[in-house]
């Protein structure tokens, strides 16, 4: 097993895999988007540094962070590159705020080999990606893919993204007996649809394989679905070092949010060069991550368990000393200066502002709200602002697209201030007034988050004559240039939201010698789009929220709670907006801080929509709307049950 005891532990490590067997719908997933007011890691007021090495194993002398580390706060995804025979994750938590905690994956090598619809089948790597591919996926669809490693144990797939026509188009998966897989061999780990991203889905030792099968019909395709799976058991926390000898794995501290006063050790062992942090939520600068190399090794010791000491505690530190706090073990040396590890793609662990949003006792609802139809909503500023949406059982719209930042006037770049643009946020444009002929004007907007998300205000160029091109380059001078879809753009036709993973995004519009328009507005943030969460918590300095790509569904239901920093107020700006009149509702409630709530991690639940019918009717079209659906509810939804 993977996940045998270090040797000098008195107790062996209860890190036995865990079945996880929804047999229905996808569950909510963890919230891991919050981060909170840094606390103390002693008594006093002042948080203390730790250490930069920590106590030994039974096998290695010396540890040495990595550079970047110790991790701590609310932190995108990132990886840390890896050059140690073995590499020790340690977590400690103090004794106030708990947090989600993390997930992290550790391989050889820099990439994951991935497995499309177009190269399914049987799979006996040690770890890899499956997805339906780049893109919306097919319309009738029918993937196989049976996860079967050669040197694997089990089977533990974690999903990155997920978005499926609900109730049209599935993902089943299940843990099989033998590699054939057949019905009578086979228990379902659950049908997965919509949108909400599944548990982490694991076998075990009885039914070590695993299938799964992704179907699609015959109409309306989304963004599909793509997962991370390593052929062996996910490793849980253990106050004893636990060594991971497999290729390939996951770790996280806990099912949900990790406890006061925590500490877990792992110690991978199989010469991993990569260790990727899919998710991680701790309290900033208190509740700790490390990651180390393993400088100088001495031979294992030949002691066993029943030979220890029962003065000396299972990671063999001084009763009166703890694991995180022990100092070396001769005090008049000086601390190792071997060099660090190189290591990549990790953030900046520059401490942030605290966020405001925990702190709030009610939201109150904004003025107007809730808001029905196709008039755009006013802009709320606040400390917090939560927007719920919520749609009936009939009748679609395009439905909305709001983007969140810090109050007060935004960033903004033109044709006389073009060039490099750093802000994570802003605005960009021609200018005031229309263009001028012969024309050049380019922007880079640098994203360290690896993601821009742009909405266009405005758009009016002359067709087919005057234009705007986007690319996604990788590099700030744009030598490798690949143009988002669409590209060029010209006309009156606004291309509304767009978004690319892209470390740089170039805009360059060209005018020809005559005829000028009034050009463009657009305003970006350099984080992904959030699309429909039952439960979304938001902590970036900027960002746009919608229900979803195209019209929203049927009996949709979406939260959303955006948290301003310290200090600041956040502003909500709704960008496009239509729903069906007097029917399906967004609701915006404005919070201002005040006493800290009991469970800062409580929401309230979506808001319900109006419980009369022609509640909210402003016009005719509401009114006309209201009638038809009282005359002939009976026929559509006898419509909507023969489709397909």
């Amino acid at each position: 097993s993977s996940t045998t005891a270090a040797p000098t532990s008195s107790v062996a490590p209860t890190t036995s895999s865990t079945e996880a067997a929804p047999t229905t719908s996808s569950t909510t997933p963890e919230p891991s988007t919050s981060s909170s007011t840094p606390q103390p890691t002693t008594s006093s007021s002042v948080a203390v540094d730790p250490p930069s090495t920590t106590v030994a194993g039974p096998e290695c002398t010396e540890w040495t962070d990595v550079n970047g580390s110790p991790f701590s706060g609310a932190l995108d995804e990132f990886s840390v590159s890896l050059s140690s025979e073995t590499t020790r994750v340690e977590f400690t938590s103090n004794s106030a705020t708990t947090r989600q905690g993390f997930l992290a994956m550790y391989y050889p090598g820099d990439d994951l080999p991935e497995s499309t619809c177009t190269s399914s089948g049987t799979l006996r790597g040690m770890f890899g990606v499956i997805s339906d591919g780049s893109g919306n996926y097919q319309n009738n669809a029918d993937c196989q893919w049976v996860i079967a490693p050669d040197d694997g144990t089990s089977v533990t797939l974690v999903f990155e993204t997920f978005s499926l026509e609900r109730n049209y188009d599935f993902l089943r998966a299940y843990k099989c007996k033998t590699e054939a897989c057949p019905s009578h061999e086979r228990a379902s780990l659950g049908v997965y649809t919509g949108y909400i991203l599944p548990n982490i889905l694991q076998t075990d030792t009885e039914y070590p394989y695993m299938l799964i099968e992704f179907s699609s019909d015959y109409s309306i395709t989304r963004a599909g679905f793509r997962a991370r799976y390593a052929g062996s058991a996910l490793s849980e926390c253990s106050t004893n070092a636990v060594e991971l000898s497999a290729a390939a794995g996951f770790i996280r501290e806990s099912p949900a949010a990790y406890a006061n006063s925590q500490q877990c050790v792992w110690d991978i062992q199989s010469g991993a060069s990569s260790l990727t942090f899919l998710d991680f939520d701790t309290e900033l600068n208190a509740d700790l991550v490390r990651v180390m190399a393993c400088g100088n090794t001495d031979p294992a010791p030949t002691t066993t368990a029943a030979d220890v000491p029962p003065t000396t505690t299972a990671v063999d530190v001084p009763p009166t000393t703890t694991a995180a706090d022990s100092p070396q073990t001769t005090p008049a040396s000086p601390p190792q200066t071997s060099p660090e590890p190189t290591s990549v793609v990790v953030p900046s662990t520059t401490p942030v502002p605290p966020h405001v949003g925990d702190e709030c006792t009610e939201f109150s609802p904004a003025p107007g709200s809730p808001f029905s139809g196709t008039s755009v909503p006013a802009d709320v500023t606040a400390n917090a602002v939560r927007v719920d949406f919520t749609s009936d059982g009939s009748i679609t719209r395009s439905g909305f697209v709001a983007m969140y930042r810090p109050s007060g006037a935004a960033p903004s770049y033109t044709c006389v201030n073009d060039g490099p643009v750093t802000e994570g946020w802003g605005e960009i444009s021609d200018g005031p007034g229309s263009y001028q002929s012969n024309q050049q004007c380019e922007w880079v907007i640098e994203s360290a988050s690896g993601v821009v998300s742009l909405f266009f205000e405005s758009f009016n160029l002359e067709n087919g004559y005057d234009k705007l091109y986007i690319d996604a380059c990788t590099d700030s001078e744009c030598n490798s240039a690949s143009p988002l879809a669409g590209s060029p753009f010209t006309g009156t036709s606004s291309p509304g939201l767009l978004h690319a993973q892209t470390p740089y995004l170039r805009l360059r519009m060209e005018t020809d010698i005559s005829v000028v328009r009034d050009g463009f507005k657009l305003v970006y943030a350099t984080t992904a789009v959030t699309d429909c969460e039952p439960d979304a918590v938001l902590s970036h300095e900027a960002g746009f929220i919608r229900d979803q790509e195209g019209n929203y569904d049927n009996g949709q239901q979406c939260s959303w709670e955006i948290q301003g920093q310290a200090g600041t107020e956040v502003t909500l700006k709704f960008l496009d907006f239509h729903t069906e009149s007097g029917w399906d509702w967004v609701s915006v409630e404005t919070c201002d801080a005040g006493a800290r709530r009991s469970d800062a991690s409580a929401r309230r639940s979506v808001k319900a929509p109006p419980s009369t019918p022609l509640t909210g009717v402003k016009d005719v079209d509401s009114m006309v709307s209201a009638v038809w659906k009282t005359l002939s509810q009976l026929g559509h939804a006898t419509e909507q049950e023969g489709r397909g």
